[in-house]
């Protein structure tokens, strides 16, 4: 049975390789992204923790490990329909320069110079205006990040920073 279902995925492999183009023996172009440039582990920026200040005013935390940090993409969870302002701090408190744009539900951050490994940032947004829904019945909102770093050629999912929800009448963080 083991070579009947080896054989299988061989011929799926090729099958798909020649429907693709390319050679069923080399690696995926994803492993080929994720692959750094030297036989060694890894670590790639990562979210430390996520907030909120406030009912308007939400945090991310990033440390940025082995490759330098070019940009990050923060994706609007469905409950936030606009960030008003962003500032980008260092582990020192440091303004770190950068140019925000928005793009559909994305707000795209291209730091000016590339921020160093082993630093830590806080994107801190304020004037987080929230719907309805969310501010009468608390909860939370998730923001999906991405990092694109040096030596690599797509974006990295960081995965979702999540911040609780105080309700508008209740002044307090849940």
């Amino acid at each position: 049975m083991k070579t009947i279902v080896s054989s299988v995925m061989t011929a799926l492999a090729v099958g798909t390789s020649g429907l693709l183009g390319m050679s069923a023996l080399a690696p995926s172009a994803e492993a080929q992204l994720l692959r750094p440039a030297q036989d060694r582990e890894i670590t790639v920026t990562q979210l430390r923790d996520s907030g909120s200040l406030g009912l308007s005013s939400h945090f991310i935390d990033v440390a940025v490990r082995d490759y330098p940090l070019n940009a990050l993409r923060i994706t609007l969870p469905p409950d936030v329909d606009s960030v008003n302002n962003i500032e980008i701090t260092d582990a020192s408190g440091a303004r770190v320069e950068a140019q925000t744009t928005r793009e559909g539900r994305d707000l795209m951050i291209t730091f000016d110079q590339n921020v160093v490994s082993n630093d830590n940032l806080r994107i801190m947004m304020d004037g987080v205006n929230l719907r309805l829904p969310v501010l009468n019945t608390g909860g939370y909102v998730e923001y999906q990040v991405n990092a694109m770093q040096e030596g690599f050629t797509q974006m990295l999912p960081l995965g979702f920073a999540r911040v609780n929800v105080q309700t508008q009448s209740s002044g307090s963080q849940t």
